[in-house]
């Protein structure tokens, strides 16, 4: 059941359309255009608060209802291998970030999906959360990651207050409709002057301008688009000192470049050469890189 939404910035409720919808269909039926093997780009009504500028979708979803939609989406592309060796490539960039700005200790990657980022940064402190059906399972290299309902874990060992000294989102933010409470939750289980560590979609990017409804960042998954204006609000009313933002490219195999093409411009997919689709490159997305620091 699609319900409007209350600026989660500054809890206004006005707001402006900037795009109309491009979904019409329910949530039964939206896993068909989330994820890497969508039918095509498609994205819920797009919004610009009245008061702070920020920009969300709305209505959406309920968290239930997302939940079963990504459990529905089609998982594992083609390139998956060729993804991970692009991924592991951004992962080793964002690693040297967080050994420039954070203090050292047991941390979490929060999303960590299969767990690269843990094998890239490979510190035997390191924890990963993935949501799905409470268990255990372990990344390539040997790294925990327990899975389940974060909420349901609040309290259970190891998710006791102050225990991280960091805590990493990579590309997660924007795909929770409940990110407000994640956000409270995290604080908990930061340490005094510990770090949180983010990256999300900018829409005050030079690319996100340039293409208006074709950035390739505005997607039905997709909720929140901050700017860091409005990352940085978020980030204080929940305790967050900001400490250092960067614009961050996204590396990709030029075969996923291409699919990501076809599937905004409803084109026919180019079938490239192996050779040619497994090339990777850093695509400048729109995305940005943030970390900030817990404050009492």
């Amino acid at each position: 059941m699609l319900r409007d939404v209350t600026c989660i910035v500054c809890r206004e409720t006005e707001y402006a359309q900037i795009y109309k919808s491009t979904f019409n269909g329910s949530a039964e039926t939206a896993s068909d255009y989330f994820l890497s093997h969508r039918k095509r780009v498609a994205h819920g009504q797009i919004v610009r608060c009245d008061n702070c500028g920020f920009v969300y979708t709305s209505p959406q979803f309920t968290p239930a209802e997302y939940d079963s939609i990504y459990q529905q989406a089609p998982k594992g592309p083609p390139d998956s291998h060729d993804l991970q060796e692009a991924g592991n490539i951004r992962f080793s960039r964002l690693a040297k970030m967080v050994q420039q700005y954070v203090k050292p200790g047991p941390f979490l990657d929060l999303g960590c999906g299969t767990g690269g980022f843990l094998d890239v940064i490979n510190d035997n402190r390191g924890l990963g959360f993935e949501v799905g059906q409470l268990g255990r399972r372990q990344s390539e290299k040997g790294h925990q990651i327990i899975t389940g309902n974060f909420f349901d874990l609040q309290g259970q060992d190891p998710f006791t207050d102050e225990v991280f000294s960091f805590i990493t989102a990579i590309d997660v933010f924007e795909h929770l409709p409940d990110l407000p409470r994640y956000l409270g939750r995290l604080r908990l289980l930061i340490r005094a002057e510990g770090h949180l560590v983010i990256t999300v979609p900018n829409v005050n990017s030079v690319v996100a301008k340039l293409t208006g409804e074709r950035w390739n960042m505005i997607l039905l998954e997709h909720l929140w688009y901050f700017s860091p204006k409005t990352l940085r609000l978020i980030m204080e009313r929940h305790g967050f000192k900001h400490v250092f933002t960067s614009s961050m490219p996204y590396e990709a195999p030029l075969s996923h470049v291409f699919n990501r093409f076809s599937q905004t411009y409803q084109m026919t997919q180019l079938k490239l050469p192996k050779w040619i689709g497994s090339f990777t490159i850093p695509v400048p997305i729109g995305l940005m890189a943030s970390v900030f620091r817990r404050v009492d």
